[in-house]
């Protein structure tokens, strides 16, 4: 068997939040030039502001930032021994396999022995080799938990999101000085660029 085919199949994505954003709120108030007492109600705004930065930064990039988990779902049909599994751009890089698990049409759960499936983590590739159930749902009849994410975070990529972040968080501020103001701030752009994938024509 070989991983040179990687078959087309459509795939939904489950994500859990990650537990650590990779901005503390005190890292968010000093590139953003702001301060205020712990406990102030601006905390919960702020960090809402590190996440949706994150987010987005996830969003352009095609990656999860930092470490956290995520669950996969193929539908059954056209899924055999051999069928490589990839693990779409959002889930990477791919740190870690937990489980890969087959609904049957009772909806019952069955959980594939680790010795059915190979990982190949630079790839984000998974290849069933067997032996696989027969009684397999069509729709999302396949699961795959794994752990994904950047763990340690770039610096360079740590940057872009504190850019971000301090833009949300001063935008306010932003608008009543500059005309026109900016939707995104100054440098971000050539900031993320390396990071962002290339579309080959």
């Amino acid at each position: 068997m070989t991983w040179d085919t990687i078959a087309a199949l459509p795939v939904r994505v489950a994500k859990t939040a990650p537990t650590d954003e990779p901005l503390t709120l005190d890292d968010g108030k000093l590139r953003a030039g702001l301060d205020w007492a712990v406990g102030d109600p601006r905390d919960a705004l702020m960090q809402s502001f590190i996440s949706a930065a994150r987010a987005y930064v996830e969003q352009r990039t095609a990656r999860a930032i930092p470490a956290q988990a995520h669950q996969l779902f193929y539908d059954g049909t056209g899924i055999g021994v051999g069928t490589l599994l990839a693990v779409p751009g959002t889930s990477q890089p791919l740190v870690s396999v937990e489980a890969v698990t087959s609904t049957d049409a009772a909806g019952a759960d069955h959980a594939l022995d680790p010795a059915a499936y190979l990982v190949q983590r630079g790839r984000g590739l998974i290849q069933l080799v067997g032996p696989l159930p027969t009684d397999v749902r069509a729709l999302e009849g396949w699961r795959v938990d794994l752990t994904c994410g950047s763990d340690p975070l770039d610096p360079e990529l740590l940057q872009v999101i504190g850019l971000l972040t301090a833009h949300y968080a001063t935008l306010g501020r932003d608008l009543a000085s500059i005309t026109p103001a900016l939707e995104i701030p100054q440098g971000f752009e050539d900031a993320i660029a390396p990071f962002v994938p290339q579309v080959i024509p």
